[in-house]
């Protein structure tokens, strides 16, 4: 692999990682800040336990998830978007699989790593989710098709 193709893949992993956090908190200081410690943390955990089976970027989302859940999950946030409100709304561990999957289209074996889950479990989360989350879209989608 050339060095210019490495840094174009590490470009990319930050820039998930970034709206893996935007999206967990919509506040972008926060954000910034758990993209900046989970990169750090990343390459310190590299140096010291490399694996090369595992594939980087789920390891950084499975600490930038640790991060955010230790020390913001259970903080409020507020967002002026009603969408937004509604996902800052679920339990993080649900709004976590709802981003993961509905967001940024992740697999449901990719998510289940990230949240130390199984299979049944994730899907259990993301059904939760996404239940709660049709109350506040179902209804703004009824409103466009009754003005077509």
């Amino acid at each position: 692999m050339k060095f210019q193709d490495l840094l174009d893949t590490e470009k990319d992993c930050i820039k998930i990682i970034y709206n893996f956090t935007y999206r967990l908190s919509y506040n972008r200081k926060l954000a910034e800040k758990l993209t900046k410690r989970t990169i750090i943390n990343y390459l310190q955990q590299k140096v010291m336990f490399p694996s090369p089976q595992a594939k980087p970027i789920l390891i950084m989302l499975k600490e930038a998830w640790h991060i955010f859940e230790r020390e913001y999950g259970f903080t409020n946030h507020d967002s002026s978007n009603s969408i937004e409100n509604a996902i800052l709304q679920l339990k993080p561990e649900i709004r976590c699989a709802i981003v993961l999957r509905d967001i940024q289209g992740f697999t449901i074996e990719e998510i289940a790593l990230v949240l130390s889950k199984n299979i049944f479990e994730v899907n259990s989360l993301i059904a939760t989710g996404r239940n709660y989350l049709s109350r506040y879209t179902y209804p703004s989608m009824k409103r466009t098709r009754d003005k077509c």
